[in-house]
């Protein structure tokens, strides 16, 4: 099965699954309108495997404004600066791709993705939809179990008086968990 996955801030979609042997490098396009249409505009940069970066996705992409990930073709610049920071680009986004593409390690290890045993094409999709959306869910629970824990000890620590000595250590906490997810940024498997 062909699984194309979005991660936007930490919360997984599922885009398209297919049985057919297709490239799905032709999907980008059709994908990222469909953020547009969920999110009122287009995300910011696309973090894309190296099958979908064609010339017809990355010159569309341009046309949109949106940075795709990867190496830019042609040689690179001779300017050691430019080509310095081009390169921390480069290593940026293989870093939040690295968030994509930990979305399905997580689904195969932790959800068993790996190891559906359905039968009919309909039931493994929609096993693979519910592992998705318990994927989602232990985020949810996981993001609204720290802000609990989070009022619960401002309340104590404010009856104590030591609110303002721990308080930037729980935000950061908060924060931390928060910023898992990848900020505006879209990827694909």
């Amino acid at each position: 099965m062909k699984l194309s996955l979005s991660v936007v801030d930490g919360w997984s979609r599922v885009e398209k699954m297919s049985w057919n042997s297709y490239n799905e490098g032709c999907d980008l396009i059709a994908e990222v309108k469909r953020y547009r249409d969920r999110e009122g505009y287009y995300p910011e940069s696309v973090h894309v495997d190296k099958i979908y970066r064609t010339r017809a996705n990355r010159l569309w992409c341009v046309a949109q404004g949106i940075r795709m990930s990867g190496a830019p073709l042609g040689r690179p610049p001779k300017d050691p600066e430019v080509n310095a920071e081009r390169k921390r680009q480069i290593r940026k986004d293989e870093g939040i791709r690295n968030g994509v593409e930990g979305k399905f390690g997580q689904g195969k290890r932790r959800f068993g993705m790996n190891r559906i045993m359905a039968k009919l094409a309909g039931t493994s999709e929609t096993v693979v939809a519910l592992i998705i959306l318990v994927m989602n869910l232990q985020k949810l629970l996981t993001v609204h179990f720290l802000r609990f824990i989070e009022r619960m000890l401002s309340l104590l620590m404010l009856i104590k008086g030591l609110y303002g000595l721990v308080r930037t250590k729980i935000r950061r906490l908060v924060l931390l968990v928060d910023s898992i997810g990848m900020e505006g940024r879209f990827g694909y498997f």
